[in-house]
C-alpha cells in the first residue's frame, strides 16, 4: 500500500528523514512537525477553504460552487441559506449574478433564506438587497425569505438534506475575509426548526 499517512504524534513514518544527531526527542519533534504540516495542507485542500479579503471574488466564486453543488445533491429539493445580514446593505454585484445564477440553474430547488431583519436607510426606503431580490421574484417562484427578527443565531451556512457548509462572514462582507468550513447535519436541524416555526 503506497498510500501516505498523515502520522500521529510520536509515530514516525519509516520514509521520514531524521535529523542527524539522532536523539529520541528529535525524532518525536520532527514527527510532530511533520504531522501538523501535513494536517494543516490536508485542512487547506480538502475541508476548509479560506479567502483573505483581496480574494473577494475567489470567495464568491467559491460560495457560488459551493450552492450549487448543495442545490444539485439535496434529495428533498429544499436548500436553506443562512445569513443574518443577508438584506442589509447591498450585495456585490458579481455576487448578486452567481446567486440568481444558482436560483435559475435549478428552478425545481425551493431556496428559503433565514435572515434577521430587513433593515431601511435613513430615509426609510427599502435597502437595496431586498430592492433587487424583489424585481426577481416574479421569475423566481424558488426563492421564500424568512424573517427571525428576535432570534438569537448569528451563523451563517448553507444547507440541504444532503449537504452542508457554514461561512464565517456575511455575504455583503467578502470583502473582509471569509473561511468556508464543513458541517454534519447540524445547520440543517437548525434551518428545519427555525422554518416551521
Amino acid at each position: 500500500n503506497n498510500k501516505k499517512l498523515i502520522p500521529v504524534t510520536g509515530w514516525v513514518n519509516h520514509q521520514m528523514t531524521v535529523k542527524s544527531d539522532n536523539s529520541q526527542q528529535s525524532i518525536i519533534s520532527q514527527a510532530k512537525q511533520e504531522r501538523n504540516q501535513r494536517l494543516l495542507g490536508y485542512l487547506q485542500k480538502k475541508i476548509n477553504f479560506t479567502f483573505e479579503g483581496n480574494q473577494n471574488k475567489e470567495a464568491q466564486l467559491h460560495f457560488y460552487k459551493q450552492l450549487s453543488k448543495i442545490s444539485q445533491e439535496s434529495e428533498n429539493k429544499i436548500v436553506y441559506l443562512s445569513d443574518p445580514y443577508f438584506l442589509c446593505g447591498k450585495l456585490d454585484e458579481n455576487l448578486y449574478q452567481l446567486l440568481f445564477r444558482t436560483f435559475m440553474e435549478n428552478p425545481n430547488v425551493s431556496y428559503r433564506i433565514l435572515t434577521h431583519k430587513i433593515l431601511k436607510n435613513q430615509n426609510d426606503k427599502v435597502i437595496p438587497t431586498l430592492k433587487v431580490i424583489r424585481s426577481f421574484e416574479p421569475r423566481l417562484s424558488n426563492i421564500q425569505i424568512k424573517q427571525f427578527p428576535n432570534n438569537p443565531y448569528h451563523d451563517r451556512w448553507m444547507c440541504s438534506d444532503s449537504a452542508e457548509t457554514g461561512f464565517s462572514n456575511s455575504l455583503n462582507n467578502f470583502k473582509r475575509g471569509v473561511i468556508f468550513y464543513p458541517t454534519a447535519n447540524f445547520f440543517y436541524k437548525i434551518s428545519e426548526n427555525l422554518w416551521n416555526q
